[in-house]
């Protein structure tokens, strides 16, 4: 967020036990994401299978391009078969090979060599990647330099918003 703060939101599922969207839909956006075993036996979501969805996010933000995107479900299925990742210090110089392994790991296909938690994955994360951890301001600069345009936007409705719902928030300083 422009605060600094990491954010992860997906409204999918959501539309599709409003009847908003079909589990096809859902699939179609969420198959990337989902672990493995997830796709190809049906297994429940859990905190192994929280670390796989998470190692993709952090995958795709980091190497800066989406991951696994087939046309049709069979077609993901085959690919999850075989998922491969490349090196992530191979796709963004900025990151030394030391997080490789770390990612390697969470992304595993066999879930037995995956991290068993958030809290684990994280913690690796932390001594591996020190480089990339930065501090909330450094994320908040970051972030504000990479999305301009729709930080002006922000500030924009927020300025137009009446007193009474308008957030109380610290002035930003917005790129030019």
């Amino acid at each position: 967020g422009f605060d600094g703060a990491a954010r992860l939101s997906d409204a999918g599922l959501f539309r599709c036990i409003a009847r908003k969207a079909t589990w096809a839909d859902f699939l179609e956006g969420m198959g990337p994401y989902l672990a493995p075993e997830q796709v190809l036996e049906g297994h429940m979501p859990d905190p192994k299978c929280d670390v796989f969805s998470l190692a993709v996010v952090l995958y795709e933000c980091l190497a800066g391009e989406k991951v696994l995107r087939t046309k049709d479900f069979e077609a993901r299925v085959k690919a999850h078969q075989k998922k491969l990742f490349k090196p992530i210090s191979s796709l963004n110089m900025a990151l030394g090979p030391s997080l490789d392994a770390v990612m390697a790991k969470a992304l595993s296909a066999d879930r037995a060599q995956r991290y068993p938690n958030a809290a684990e994955f994280a913690r690796a994360l932390a001594q591996a990647g020190s480089g990339f951890m930065w501090q909330g301001s450094q994320r908040e600069k970051f972030v504000t330099n990479l999305f301009p345009d729709r930080l002006r936007r922000e500030q924009v409705l927020l300025d137009s918003a009446s007193p009474e719902v308008r957030p109380k928030l610290p002035p930003r300083r917005i790129p030019t």
